[in-house]
């Protein structure tokens, strides 16, 4: 197994230069992101045990919905211990300092920290594993779900109920990432509408301008704002989505440049407003509402990927680097 150090492309990071669970915690991403990065930059050869399907799987439970995760690596611990008796001192070493660390955390639910560590010590021991093949995937299956309960465990702490609130608290421009991320560990459930977004979805209701975003969305509530009622989700009532919209429309009356901060802030507002009113008509349970549910959640994850060009180029310029 070759691999090249990240900094050969990336700042280099003392936690790791050549693990990739070192540089998706570092960057706040899952697993599976790090390793098609990895892979696409040639940093690893195509024998890499992270490169099977199971490692990269973006729907594996972790978190709070995997709650024997801690057990599972227990018992891989123990069957490293057992083959790897005649490694290297440095194999030795590093098993040595895993089971010290992990040993009082072995029941209940892993701490992000926890996590984080067992996820870039387990990467090192299976570098330098000398096989079996089964069990150096089985490390690298591990690897990947305590990536993802390191960093998912984190960013979901700030959960309001609103995807793109927490896309735009993460930089993320996805919504159907964070949606994804949200149900693996079990705070949304699978069937939630805004993890079955389609591409097909998003190319029906895509424009490039970003003005023809915001103005259907506009349009939308001015047409929606009158038939709120309740749906039993506190997050998504009548008073607190049309707090949303009134701050879309004052917004939008004091006049703004979409390039700038106060741009920036009415798309997410925009695009919140859009989620809001979507999961209010979802959850209301009429069928006859599905068609405009899946075009409002649509807008909002568009206007957030309209959005994060903005964030970027802002929160470069406030870190003194060039976009």
């Amino acid at each position: 197994m070759i691999r090249k150090p990240f900094s050969t492309i990336a700042p280099f990071l003392p936690e790791g230069d050549d693990l990739i669970s070192a540089q998706a915690i570092h960057y706040n991403f899952e697993f599976f992101y790090m390793v098609n990065h990895a892979a696409k930059e040639g940093l690893i050869d195509e024998n890499d045990p992270v490169l099977q399907a199971d490692v990269i799987s973006r729907d594996a439970p972790i978190g709070a919905a995997r709650p024997r995760l801690a057990e599972e690596v227990h018992a891989h611990l123990k069957q490293i211990r057992q083959v790897g008796r005649s490694s290297s001192g440095k194999f030795s070493n590093i098993l040595n300092d895993i089971e010290a660390e992990f040993m009082p955390d072995c029941e209940g639910l892993l701490a992000p920290p926890i996590a984080a560590s067992l996820a870039r010590n387990l990467e090192r021991l299976m570098l330098l594993m000398p096989g079996p093949r089964d069990l150096v995937e089985q490390t690298a299956v591990l690897v990947a779900r305590l990536n993802d309960t390191a960093v998912l465990s984190v960013r979901h702490r700030n959960f309001n109920g609103f995807c793109s609130d927490l896309a735009a608290a993460s930089n993320k421009e996805d919504l159907l990432e964070i949606a994804r991320g949200l149900t693996r560990d079990g705070t949304l459930p699978k069937d939630d509408p805004r993890v079955s977004l389609s591409d097909a979805s998003l190319l029906r209701e895509h424009d490039p301008s970003i003005a023809a975003n915001f103005s259907a969305v506009i349009f939308a509530t001015a047409k929606l704002q009158d038939q709120l009622v309740p749906c039993g989700i506190k997050e998504f009532s009548p008073p607190r989505l049309r707090r949303l919209i009134s701050q879309a429309h004052r917004t939008m009356i004091k006049g703004f440049e979409l390039d700038s901060q106060r741009g920036l802030n009415f798309l997410r507002i925009l695009a919140s407003t859009a989620e809001g009113l979507g999961m209010n008509l979802h959850y209301r349970g009429d069928p006859q509402h599905h068609a405009l549910v899946d075009r409002l959640l649509s807008r909002s994850a568009l206007l957030l990927m309209q959005s994060h060009p903005i964030s970027y180029r802002l929160r470069c310029e406030a870190a003194g680097l060039s976009p």
